[in-house]
């Protein structure tokens, strides 16, 4: 696969995930949830959920680079949205 091809599929996938509704104040993010976990999954990395508060989930996607005693990185997001007024 070209490096175009992998840029298409990237860009395809973001599309994918922005398309979900998870807009407030009541925000259902089990659609979310499902997309990151077929996304971790397609590619061999491990998920994990927990909730911290009820309705509330927080992702883990863990990528192990190949020298695992380097320092780790942590990337963050969210995956709920506000309202967009017309």
């Amino acid at each position: 696969m070209s490096s175009t091809n992998k840029e298409d599929e990237a860009v395809s996938n973001f599309r994918k995930y922005l398309q979900i509704p998870t807009v407030h104040p009541n925000v259902d993010y089990s659609e979310c949830v499902k997309f990151l976990q077929f996304q971790a999954e397609s590619i061999g990395l491990p998920f994990k959920i927990y909730y911290m508060a009820p309705k509330k989930p927080i992702v883990i996607i863990t990528f192990q680079g190949e020298k695992p005693e380097l320092q780790s990185v942590l990337l963050t997001s969210h995956m709920d949205v506000v309202p967009v007024y017309r």
